[in-house]
């Protein structure tokens, strides 16, 4: 809506840009994560984009449904259609992105401004698209007690302040849901 108030109808191509660009930066730094490369994690990210044009454009020629199918399962994660896939991929995206850090987080020192950042990715997933924050959450919550084992309730103890901190935060990024339900 700000962008609205400043730019008019216009605000809808920027912030499609704007998101497009977001969108493919994350996917950037994830795959350069996970290969080392930033060749492998650019050529990646056009890949996914012609994938798709090229599925589309073939699904249109070729009666076999699995062209479409396949279509519809990359639009659906990696689509550019405003606001879902494109505005709730690049939370999703960015909350994905944070969680590769968390095992090395928690094993030197999980510090306040990381726990902000997974709490807010997930308070937005939750105010756009309620099914990709409970899949997050649950996500989090398994890797963490994957990722501690035993020493979870120890790990809890002497964390105490950060594990409410980050309850704390997730339920004030979650409170315009709440209110939406309730008033709505």
């Amino acid at each position: 809506s700000i962008f609205y108030k400043f730019f008019n109808i216009y605000s809808f191509i920027i912030l499609k840009f704007i998101f497009n660009l977001l969108l493919i930066f994350i996917l950037f730094k994830i795959i350069k994560k996970i290969f080392n490369s930033s060749n492998a994690a650019a050529i990646f990210c056009i890949l996914i984009f012609i994938l798709i044009l090229s599925l589309k454009t073939i699904s249109n020629f070729i009666e076999p449904q699995i062209f479409n199918r396949l279509y519809d399962v990359l639009n659906e994660n990696f689509g550019t259609r405003t606001p879902r896939p494109l505005v709730t991929g690049v939370f999703y995206f960015s909350f994905i992105y944070y969680m590769m850090f968390l095992d090395e987080k928690i094993n030197n020192k999980l510090n306040y401004s990381y726990i902000l950042k997974i709490a807010f990715f997930l308070g937005l997933l939750a105010n756009s698209f309620i099914f990709l924050f409970i899949h997050s959450f649950i996500f989090f919550l398994t890797f963490v007690v994957k990722i501690l084992n035993q020493k979870l309730i120890k790990w809890i103890k002497l964390n105490i302040k950060i594990v409410c901190y980050f309850i704390f935060t997730l339920s004030f990024f979650l409170l315009p849901l709440i209110i939406q339900i309730l008033y709505g």
